[in-house]
């Protein structure tokens, strides 16, 4: 079985883990019947979840079944246990099963989990009942599971009815490491630090080993003058004797100080409302509000305050959140926060400067100058037979409408209210399971982002949606009902990403060659997909094309003209037999998957593919004999992956690969022999059922070898 990746994003600007992480990894027990916890803990601020996420990476190459939950802290306040308890499940089994309150939550966990080997990252846990509700005891778990937990508070560690192996405090990191993740992010590469060597030590030995207070610090003064950088010791020793959370919220206040006004606007808004929201959704609407929404996104990430996650989400850290939220409601001291019940008992939370998050229907009554300026409303729980609740909403100011995981259908009501918000850009279905066709969508002549993932009755996309002509994103994935996708596809002219995965698609229209600004598509598991169009090589623009798990059963030759495809992903196509030697035109192309295909030989053309660094082909059964010689042309290839494949040779010419620092040769049985292996090699991972090492093959600067041999069956 091939393993999926679940490597998390880690901050580049790692310093002072390793001791950290080797006590950590040598406690953790291969051989033990028992599942096992390991719980870091510290102070805000300190790097815990860092440290998490790389013990995680370290160890998820052993697990099929891999599980991260971060933030649980803030995601239980706003969402519940029970939504957490749902995206466990979910990300183990792969699977939408229903929880109706915890104790059924934890009935699925302690039944469904016994027979999976897990690795789960529970991320930020404050209380004990919600440890208890995701992990609380060993037996609900398979031998070798481990279960990762960080923690402020080391008593939710002590009280735990799961045994933890090992409970590792995170203190802060000495001056030495201080300094150097401080110079890291203070100085570009090739900066001079001539004149800034003592002032750095007196900045840091002032930051208390924080890493968030001194990557904060630190990105706010890259860049900056001397006299920035004389006066910065002066502001964070004025502060010292404070409390540390004190002292810390402080020391991050000097970065938000040095903020415009635009970002500090959206760095608030952010710590308010947009945290674990789609970055593409508030880029819309900040831009509709004014210009330069990317630049201020990009100044909030280089300056450390804000990171986009691997999904596209926005995250900050707790403590920036604080800080942000301190700052609005000083704005609004004067302000009133509404917060009441309508008539029928429904809670609606009006959270000015436009934002709205309502259950069920609106109320009647007095607030209808609090809903006239809207500019982002999430609506939850609509009963979808009600129709007297559309009175007090206006939505000509409307940009972003989330009405997601509502049991609406194509004849609601309320879609005639709907169409009064001709400036929408974002419009959410998500999950709107009795969707059987979407809504005309003609007035939404502003529209960007189409969402329609997870509505598994959608059967069509009405015709309309070639009139949406300002479409940037359409995602159709989980729709697995949909059979056909529209001709009308063709025209939208603006689209530059479109989603289709899991979907029930048996042909892509050829109209989709007239999408000349596209750079995504993916139709990931669209098992009934047959065939991709040769129109695709009109995509000009296109430079991702993922198609893992489809049916298709080739890739047409015209794919050669995507001169700006950087990505192609085709792994577990089972029925693809080969590959067209146009792929050598792909002059751009840097990650090539076909892993768990049924491919049987690599076309020569591969040698072309000058900018290639990633080369997939575990698992691909069918692909024997030898690697083509012109392997050896690839001369930025980095990973080279042959596991599980009948190769019998390598290529002499791979010694040629001077960029390889990652061959894997695992479970490659009939391999008879190596050849002298690239100088810079780091990582080699080879299995086979007789030794093949011959002497000097190793590269002397190898720094991971993994070599085993098993008797043949005959032996």
């Amino acid at each position: 079985m091939l393993r999926p990746d679940f490597h998390l994003d880690v901050t580049k600007h790692l310093v002072g883990f390793g001791d950290h992480v080797k006590k950590i990894k040598s406690l953790v027990d291969a051989s033990t019947s028992d599942a096992q916890m390991i719980g870091i803990y510290g102070m805000g601020g300190i790097g815990k979840t860092t440290l998490a996420k790389i013990i995680y990476n370290e160890l998820s190459n052993d697990f099929v079944h891999c599980r991260f939950l971060p933030d649980i802290r803030e995601t239980a306040h706003h969402r519940g246990i029970t939504y957490l308890q749902k995206q466990l499940i979910k990300g183990i089994l792969s699977i939408e099963d229903e929880v109706s309150n915890v104790d059924d939550g934890i009935r699925l966990i302690k039944t469904r989990f016994k027979r999976r080997k897990v690795l789960i990252l529970l991320d930020d846990i404050d209380k004990k009942d919600h440890l208890n509700a995701l992990a609380k005891q060993c037996d609900w778990f398979t031998s070798g599971s481990i279960i990762i937990v960080t923690t402020r508070n080391r008593a939710i560690l002590d009280q735990s009815e799961f045994k933890v192996i090992h409970k590792h405090e995170l203190n802060k990191i000495d001056e030495e490491h201080s300094l150097i993740l401080f110079k890291k992010l203070a100085f570009r590469e090739g900066d001079s630090l001539m004149g800034f060597k003592g002032i750095s030590h007196k900045i840091v030995s002032t930051l208390g080993g924080l890493p968030l207070a001194i990557e904060v610090i630190g990105s706010y003064l890259c860049g900056k003058s001397q006299d920035v950088w004389d006066d910065m010791p002066k502001q964070l020793e004025a502060q010292q004797q404070d409390q540390v959370q004190e002292h810390v919220q402080k020391i991050l206040q000097i970065s938000y100080d040095g903020l415009n006004d635009y970002q500090k606007e959206i760095f608030v808004d952010i710590a308010r409302f947009f945290i674990g929201k789609d970055s593409k959704f508030a880029i819309c609407m900040w831009k509709d509000h004014r210009f330069g929404a990317n630049q201020a996104i990009e100044e909030l990430k280089l300056r450390c305050l804000i990171k986009i996650v691997d999904d596209g989400m926005i995250w900050m850290h707790d403590q920036l959140r604080d800080l942000g939220r301190s700052k609005w409601q000083e704005k609004e001291a004067s302000k009133v926060l509404i917060e009441q019940k309508d008539t029928d008992g429904q809670f609606m939370n009006l959270q000015s400067s436009g934002f709205l998050q309502l259950r069920g229907p609106a109320s009647s009554g007095d607030s209808d100058k609090l809903y006239s300026e809207l500019r982002w409303l999430q609506w939850l729980d609509i009963d979808p037979d009600l129709s007297s609740w559309t009175t007090n909403l206006r939505l000509s100011t409307l940009l972003v409408l989330q009405l997601s995981c509502n049991r609406i259908t194509e004849d609601w009501s309320g879609w005639t209210l709907i169409m009064e918000a001709e400036r929408l850009k974002v419009l959410d279905l998500a999950c709107c399971e009795y969707l059987t066709c979407t809504p005309d969508l003609s007035v939404f002549t502003k529209l960007e982002i189409l969402v329609l993932k997870g509505c598994q009755r959608l059967e069509q996309v009405h015709p309309s949606i070639g009139n949406v002509k300002s479409l940037v994103s359409l995602d159709l994935s989980g729709c697995g009902s949909l059979n056909e996708l529209p001709g009308e596809l063709g025209q939208l002219e603006e689209l530059k990403e479109l989603i289709l995965d899991y979907a029930g698609i048996t042909k892509i229209p050829t109209s989709i060659g007239s999408l000349r600004k596209l750079k995504k598509l993916s139709a990931r598991a669209c098992q009934s997909l047959r065939e991709i169009p040769s129109s695709m090589g009109q995509l000009e623009e296109l430079k991702e094309l993922i198609l893992d798990s489809a049916g298709i059963t080739k890739i047409p030759t015209s794919i050669g003209f995507l001169r700006k495809l950087e990505k192609l992903s085709a792994r577990a196509c089972r029925s693809l037999r080969q590959v067209p030697s146009s792929i050598g035109d792909l002059e751009n192309l840097q990650h090539l998957d076909i892993s768990d295909s049924a491919i049987e030989e690599l076309p020569s053309a591969i040698g072309k593919l000058k900018k290639l660094r990633r080369l997939s082909l575990e698992s691909c059964s069918s692909l024997e004999g030898e690697i083509p010689r012109e392997i050896g042309n690839l001369s930025s290839l980095e990973i080279l992956q042959l596991t599980g494949t009948p190769i019998l040779d390598l290529p002499e010419t791979i010694t040629n690969l001077s960029s390889l620092k990652h061959l894997s040769l695992e479970e490659c049985h009939k391999l008879r022999s190596l050849p002298e292996l690239p100088s810079g090699l780091k990582v080699l991972r080879i299995s086979s059922r007789s030794p093949m090492l011959p002497q000097g093959c190793c590269p002397m600067h190898l720094e991971t070898l993994h070599v085993s041999w098993t008797r043949s069956s005959s032996s």
